[in-house]
């Protein structure tokens, strides 16, 4: 899903929606695995990158048996993108 922003120019006003989309598209791809008894938490961001640093960082309190959490990182000359899953387990 990420690769879709390679070689895309920053854009500030397309940039949310673009982030909402992607991160529909992960859900319902995550969905597709069969995860039934999975509550899911997608988080995108995308930033414009003109020579700053930025963490993103997150902490909750989970049942470390069962639930997970996954993330990927893309950047190019004008812009970055982090998408982060949570997948909470319940029955």
């Amino acid at each position: 899903m990420l690769k879709e922003l390679e070689g895309q120019p920053y854009d500030p006003v397309r940039s949310g929606q673009m982030a909402k989309e992607m991160s529909d598209k992960i859900k319902q791809g995550i969905k597709q695995l069969g995860y039934d008894h999975y509550k899911l938490v997608v988080q995108v961001t995308i930033g414009q990158k003109i020579g700053q640093c930025q963490r993103i960082v997150s902490r909750c309190l989970w049942d470390t048996e069962n639930d997970n959490s996954a993330s990927a990182f893309i950047e190019n000359d004008s812009m970055y993108c982090t998408a982060m899953v949570y997948g909470l387990y319940y029955e």
